[in-house]
């Protein structure tokens, strides 16, 4: 799979509504999903994985093919989540959030982006949406078609640490909460 390559052109594995995929927990820990020879790209058409708990994936490519489900993003981290060295794109979707993540998830060492290229109008949805305790390191964030990270925290607490968020059409980084 990824036909070794980091940017696969054709998706390895494809699919349509939402998953909710297995859960770890505190007593057996996080279940691991692991790309290998390159990144495998799984392209989905809206919400990809959803509700996921004690969930790591790394070395990844998602994309999308549509919106359904939009507002809940490609990946809806819910507790202790990580998404480590994985890329993942909302292709011009304007109404898709990239991640939503909360409750102890980190994102680390990822590119999310919403266009190849630089969007000309303000149209889109955030790239990471941070609704609880998170942390958003070392990521390259771009191309968004709105807000790069969108945080959105009502307890908690967000650490946003070395990223760089360039050519988002609107805000780079919006904090909500003090």
């Amino acid at each position: 799979r990824g036909a070794g390559s980091d940017s696969p052109s054709a998706a390895d594995y494809t699919g349509t509504g939402f998953y909710t995929p297995a859960s770890g927990d505190v007593t057996d820990g996080a279940i691991t999903i692991l790309g290998y020879n390159g990144r495998p790209r799984i392209s989905w058409d809206g919400l990809m994985w959803y509700l996921c708990v004690f969930l790591r994936i790394e070395q990844m490519y998602f994309t999308v093919t549509g919106a359904t489900f939009a507002a809940e993003g490609i990946l809806r981290f819910s507790n202790n989540c990580m998404l480590r060295n994985c890329v993942v794109f909302t292709n011009n979707q304007t109404a898709m959030v990239g991640v939503q993540a909360a409750d102890n998830s980190q994102i680390i060492d990822c590119e999310l982006f919403a266009h190849a290229s630089a969007p000309t109008s303000s149209a889109g949805a955030y790239l990471i949406m941070a609704t609880g305790s998170c942390t958003i390191m070392g990521c390259y964030i771009h191309h968004g078609g709105d807000v790069g990270i969108y945080e959105n925290n009502t307890s908690g607490q967000v650490r946003i640490i070395n990223n760089i968020v360039t050519r988002c059409k609107g805000i780079g980084i919006s904090l909500q909460t003090s």
